[in-house]
């Protein structure tokens, strides 16, 4: 597996975070995907629980819920049909947040806005679990990138190979199972879903810094 550490997160982005720790994903989000942007976003929205909140203590002092990303889009002017464009806003949502099937309409009026439409706004969304079932079948081919790190649960690492990285011509089971096994700390293994859309994807390792 070839490490890529030059390339670069950027707006316009769908980013799904796996892994079995909270510590992992969030080192991936806060020294990743929030410094690669630093110097040019605007606003941050974490929706995280109690038990996640204190992981993004250094990305935001505030935690959202998720009725606060429907204040913010009914606060700002969305763009045309055909039209994009550039709020430059990174918007986090966090394990049981990912509510794609909640009873609350609004609550999934949030999700599926972010994961269709944040492209359009110029926004990165960021997903973060360590469970797929949060995930529906429906939004899967929307993330530019899946990001997973050393996971130890072999169940919920076979759903991640058949949803997601199955979908690379001749990347077979085992090879996805020996790069898993491979990763060290702070290090994690990334598809990328590269423009134009459809079937061109790269795979890497990419790691990360701890401060």
């Amino acid at each position: 597996m070839t490490f890529n550490d030059t390339i670069k997160i950027n707006f316009r982005n769908i980013i799904l975070v796996c892994g079995n720790d909270y510590y992992d994903r969030s080192l991936f989000i806060k020294n990743k995907i929030c410094k690669d942007v630093i110097n040019i976003v605007d606003n941050i929205f974490v929706v995280a629980s109690k038990n996640t909140e204190k992981y993004y203590k250094n990305i935001t002092n505030k935690i959202s819920a998720l009725s606060d990303i429907k204040t913010y889009f009914n606060s700002i002017e969305l763009p045309s049909q055909g039209d994009s464009a550039n709020y430059k806003t990174i918007i986090i949502i966090d394990d049981e947040n990912i509510k794609f099937n909640s009873k609350n309409r609004d609550d999934n009026a949030v999700m599926y806005e972010l994961v269709y439409n944040a492209r359009i706004y110029g926004m990165i969304c960021v997903f973060t679990t360590d469970e797929t079932m949060f995930v529906p079948p429906e939004v899967r081919s929307n993330f530019d990138w899946i990001v997973i790190s050393k996971y130890y649960n072999e169940n919920m690492l076979n759903k991640y190979y058949d949803y997601y990285f199955s979908t690379l011509p001749n990347f077979e089971k085992k090879y996805f199972e020996i790069y898993i096994k491979k990763l060290n700390k702070n290090e994690f293994l990334v598809l990328q879903h590269k423009k134009p859309y459809g079937e061109n994807y790269c795979i890497f390792g990419l790691t990360v810094g701890s401060k």
